[in-house]
């Protein structure tokens, strides 16, 4: 967190590698296959239980803005479905 709000005050631009070497991003594609596996990417998360994936996103979307105290109990109130 500290490093994107950095990089958003700074107005620094930072290559792909860059990105990928601080945690900003998990992949790193040549452009030539990116959409490919994006799509690979997307066909994996489709696949996941819809409801499953819809609770998962609001999971970590509520939690990161809260203490852990918190985050533990909106995991906990979205799962116990």
């Amino acid at each position: 967190e500290g490093i994107a709000r950095e990089l958003i005050f700074t107005a620094d631009v930072i290559d792909a590698q860059e990105a990928y070497r601080i945690g900003l991003v998990n992949h790193v594609y040549p452009a030539d296959t990116l959409l490919d596996e994006a799509r690979k990417m997307a066909v994996k998360i489709a696949k996941k239980a819809p409801v499953a994936v819809k609770l998962s996103k609001a999971a970590i979307n509520r939690g990161m803005q809260v203490d852990i105290d918190t985050a533990l109990n909106v995991e906990a109130d979205l799962f116990s479905i």
